[in-house]
């Protein structure tokens, strides 16, 4: 909220046209990517490490296929908006769908054991690196790009700081992936 109220003020409209372009329509693959697997881990009786491999596995093709199509569809979107400046912002906006599937299935595993503290602890420096690497941006160079980064950074931070708050370090595998695909449709 801090962040945006300074952008506000030092950004254009047209700053901000871009920026709301490009991360809704990535913030859309990621919802549409969206497989229930979490809600198929949390409510199961007994979760094995092939339930939370192959949630993982899921997480990370369903991702990946939306940011292959998102990456093909940049041009069209780009086009359609008549704004060329548009084709990088969703470059580099797009690479959250695929930092944002590598995340820990240990998220997960602490949400379904109801251990919200180390997930609010990581939250809070995701939320604080990100801010400052936007301010940081916006100080040297105003432009739509801090929030991209900012973006970036925080999917990254939270990525990053899964595999920090939970030691299971999951394995592609494909054994449960029809359970958990039957579950979600």
């Amino acid at each position: 909220l801090v962040s945006t109220l300074i952008l506000a003020r030092v950004l254009t409209p047209n700053d901000f046209g871009i920026v709301a372009i490009s991360l809704l329509v990535v913030h859309f693959c990621d919802a549409l990517s969206a497989t229930g697997s979490q809600q198929y881990i949390v409510q199961k009786v007994d979760v094995d490490s092939d339930d939370i491999n192959s949630a993982w596995t899921i997480d990370i093709i369903m991702k990946s296929a939306l940011w292959v199509v998102l990456v093909l569809s940049v041009p069209y979107i780009s086009s359609f908006y008549e704004r060329p400046e548009i084709e990088n912002a969703l470059y580099v906006s797009s690479l959250v769908l695929l930092i944002g599937a590598l995340k820990s299935p240990g998220l997960i595993l602490l949400k379904r054991a109801l251990s919200y503290k180390p997930i609010f602890r990581i939250s809070i420096v995701q939320k604080l690196l990100s801010f400052i690497v936007v301010m940081t941006f916006v100080y040297f160079e105003p432009s739509y790009w801090a929030l991209i980064i900012g973006d970036l950074v925080s999917t990254l931070t939270l990525t990053i700081g899964s595999y920090y708050i939970h030691k299971i370090r999951p394995k592609f595998c494909l054994i449960k992936i029809r359970e958990q695909w039957t579950f979600s449709q």
